[in-house]
């Protein structure tokens, strides 16, 4: 029995069986090494289709994230300098781009919305955790979540809030479901509709179509979200790499005109900085596993048919044969030699993995953290509270993120 099954006997949630079938399907239809031919194919092939018809990536797409970046920097001004954690409403605003694709809303950004959207991030990352103890026990973790102790207890009413929502916005889309629809969700149910009434036996369904509408929502926030923090970490932590940004920043678009993708060419130190903050701190520091089709021999180790494979991305990110001190913050790492131009694919740099399976949001992950990034450093100078340093502790979720802490964003004159 597939453990996400497994989860919801445990916890006796009885209609909810089917709900949590679809919970995290992701590992099975985007990612996971479970599922390989025509399914994966399929599923993969509607994904990235939908992305580029949509638009995400050229100016329509590039416009709704610009306002909301826009409305993210308006609520960060609030606070007039002072500390606070930006990590809830950072996931908020994240979320709502993706949010504005697969859903065609966005949520408004107050304080109830701000909970439920980072609390629904939060409780999934925490529950595909890549190590821990639920990885080791998890009818043991189920078991007591059901009972209601431990903190999968909350993750788990959390994620069963998170689940009804996606369902509920997919039963609003049947009715306005056209012939031809490029909208993520009724493009779906089309194609859900064709397989029943054609008997094609292909794999969209609804479990699918719940699984991949979570597999978008959360990891392109929850990913998105911790590098732009790890970012502004650095950049508290190295004020000199900051002022720098700041003059490029400064030369290029000034104080006031938005950041286009078009520009990242014209930002060489902003987008090395950016890149170097996902080498530096991995936040998926252990890949999706990988299951070997077949007998091969790799590095003069023989790897059986059905093996599962773990690769160690951040080992890849710190290998000093590849990254001299690769423990320090180095944006220059990526420039070219004449600092004009970025290395845009140096070897042994793999942040949206690699081969078939890699990350099929990579254009959308990078134009969320180059506008984001770009509109704080415009406006702020980004600083950790009075009297303190960046905490640089984290914990190993979906992705490797940073504690809970404060930052300060002064604006600048």
């Amino acid at each position: 029995m597939c453990w996400y099954k497994q989860v919801a006997m445990v916890a006796g949630l009885q209609a909810s069986v089917q709900d949590l079938c679809g919970l995290l399907s992701w590992w099975r239809s985007l990612s996971f090494s479970s599922v390989n031919g025509e399914e994966w194919v399929e599923q993969r092939n509607y994904s990235v289709k939908t992305i580029k018809n949509l638009g995400v990536g050229r100016s329509d797409w590039e416009t709704s994230v610009q306002e909301e970046v826009e409305n993210f920097i308006r609520v960060v001004s609030r606070y007039d300098g002072r500390a606070f954690d930006i990590n809830k409403l950072l996931t908020a605003s994240v979320a709502n781009n993706i949010s504005s694709f697969i859903f065609k809303k966005r949520l408004p950004i107050n304080n109830q919305n701000v909970e439920f959207l980072y609390r629904s991030v939060n409780a999934i990352s925490q529950f595909a955790a890549q190590i821990g103890f639920r990885s080791c026990f998890p009818l043991l973790c189920d078991f007591l979540a059901a009972l209601g102790l431990t903190e999968y207890a909350s993750n788990k009413k959390d994620i069963i809030e998170f689940n009804k929502f996606v369902r509920k916005e997919v039963e609003n889309k049947k009715s306005v479901a056209e012939k031809n629809s490029e909208d993520f969700i009724e493009g779906y149910l089309i194609k859900i509709r064709q397989n029943q009434e054609n008997n094609l036996g292909n794999s969209f369904n609804y479990t699918n179509l719940h699984g991949n509408l979570q597999a978008l929502f959360i990891g392109a926030s929850d990913t998105t979200q911790t590098s732009l923090t790890w970012l502004l970490l650095a950049m508290a932590t190295h004020l000199d790499i900051q002022s720098k940004v700041h003059e490029e920043i400064d030369a290029v678009l000034g104080k006031e005109r938005k950041i286009n993708w078009r520009d990242r060419s014209t930002l060489p130190y902003t987008y090395a900085v950016i890149m170097e903050g996902q080498r530096w701190k991995t936040i998926a520091p252990i890949n999706t596993a990988r299951i070997a089709t077949e007998d091969i021999t790799l590095g003069g180790y023989d790897i059986p048919k059905g093996t599962v494979i773990m690769a160690n991305n951040w080992g890849v990110h710190n290998d000093s044969k590849y990254w001299k001190d690769p423990e320090k913050f180095q944006p220059e790492r990526f420039l070219l030699e004449d600092g004009k131009k970025v290395n845009m694919k140096p070897e042994s740099y793999i942040p949206f993995s690699y081969g078939k399976r890699n990350c099929p949001g990579e254009v959308i992950a990078m134009i969320e953290m180059l506008f984001y990034f770009v509109a704080l450093l415009q406006r702020f100078q980004v600083l950790p509270p009075k009297g303190k340093v960046p905490n640089m502790k984290a914990t190993l979720g979906l992705t490797y993120h940073p504690v809970a802490q404060e930052l300060r964003f002064v604006r600048r004159e």
